[in-house]
């Protein structure tokens, strides 16, 4: 008897030979539970588009620290800031926003306070390891903010063709 049965998987590719393709159609999202994908999904832009505040607070440059900062406007989520961060000055920004062109570091609201009408720093603020260098692709140290392209970059794979469209367990 054992001479006659095939190992398991010269069976599957015997079997998968002799399939005849299943042709493709597209659906509405609401109809793909239990489907396959037929192809890859990329993504059509990166995501976040730009390092994005994690927290509410002030927007820095890193080289400035300990301050005291002059604050020269805000930042709130939806829009890129119309102001640059320059020597001596801080954003307000809150979270989800985009950091502002000359900002590497977000300092959270509860390290600062306004003394004399500057910005001066009162808790321990931001370390090194909190600080944005160049288009890094992961978060570091406290994470004060979400750095470009953390999700995924423009064209990168997000969905594997063959992939089943099932509900995500509970965590």
């Amino acid at each position: 008897m054992s001479g006659d049965l095939l190992p398991v998987a010269e069976a599957q590719t015997r079997l998968l030979a002799i399939r005849e393709p299943i042709g493709t159609e597209i659906v509405a999202l609401s109809s793909c539970l239990g489907r396959y994908l037929s192809h890859d999904i990329l993504a059509l832009r990166d995501q976040p588009p730009a390092p994005l505040s994690a927290m509410d607070g002030y927007a820095i440059r890193f080289s400035d620290l300990p301050g005291p900062w002059i604050v020269n406007g805000e930042a709130a989520a939806g829009a890129a800031p119309a102001l640059t961060v320059g020597a001596g000055e801080a954003m307000r920004i809150f979270t989800g926003a985009m950091l502002p062109k000359g900002a590497d570091t977000v300092v959270v609201q509860e390290d600062v306070a306004f003394t004399d009408g500057r910005l001066a720093l009162i808790g321990d603020g931001p370390s090194a390891r909190d600080r944005r260098r160049g288009d890094e692709r992961c978060g570091s140290g406290r994470g004060w903010y979400a750095p470009a392209h953390r999700d995924c970059d423009d064209g990168r794979r997000t969905c594997a063709a063959g992939t089943p469209d099932r509900p995500r367990p509970d965590p």
